[in-house]
């Protein structure tokens, strides 16, 4: 994908439904950081995109890449810092039910979905770093067919909700995967860019911007910010 193909598809998310339910609710503002192809990208063993939802400089989760010595590529989400304990500040939404070790995995959520406290038998919050074992992360998607993140060339979206300051609040990091050949071990994607509302306890859509003509979705040309670190 080309970046200014990669921008108007940014773009696009606060037009849907009349710029109303993707601007996020009226009492709420949204921030939202752009991260796109180049910095975010995840092809190689070590890549990491840190995600910073309010920009103190501290990032909540971290997105990487890993290749164990076995093949079986993986990108996936871990807590930070990573205590080797339970993680207590921040969850993902998970299906609950979905196939044997696959269950901690995020949901992959499609445009406008919602993140907020409600959950049912398919989508419950998990911490980033499994309860039972510690800050083990979790699989976004892998080389041998698993993850929820599946669809290549489609913009998804993970529910996360995180402790700042000591208030709740729910947001979204954009994944995309652009590569994805379980038979030849190949896999390759980036995040998109994440959003979280500053309104403690109000939820937000997924792929949800800042309204049109605030300055926040200005900040769309600046789709280099510089989020990409090595691990």
């Amino acid at each position: 994908m080309e970046t200014s193909e990669f921008v108007s598809n940014v773009g696009r998310m606060s037009l849907l439904a009349g710029g109303t339910v993707l601007a996020g609710a009226a009492s709420g503002q949204i921030e939202f950081t752009p991260v796109g192809p180049v910095d975010g990208l995840l092809d190689g063993d070590g890549d990491v995109v840190a995600i910073d939802f309010n920009g103190d400089g501290v990032r909540e989760v971290e997105v990487f890449y890993e290749e164990p010595a076995a093949g079986n590529l993986n990108i996936k989400i871990e807590a930070f810092p990573d205590t080797g304990t339970s993680n207590v500040t921040d969850e993902i939404l998970v299906d609950p039910t979905g196939a044997a070790g696959n269950a901690n995995n995020p949901l992959a959520l499609s445009l406008g979905e919602p993140i907020d406290p409600n959950e049912t038998a398919t989508r419950a919050w998990q911490f980033v770093g499994r309860t039972d074992a510690g800050t083990s992360p979790s699989g976004i998607s892998n080389s041998n067919g698993g993850g929820n993140f599946r669809d290549v060339g489609v913009e998804e979206f993970i529910g996360v909700r995180t402790i700042i300051d000591g208030n709740t609040h729910y947001g979204w990091i954009g994944i995309q995967i652009t590569a994805l050949d379980d038979a030849n071990d190949a896999l390759t994607g980036f995040v998109t860019g994440y959003a979280y509302e500053t309104t403690p306890d109000l939820g937000i859509a997924a792929g949800a911007i800042p309204a049109p003509g605030t300055a926040a979705l200005l900040a769309l040309g600046a789709v280099g910010v510089s989020s990409r670190k090595r691990r």
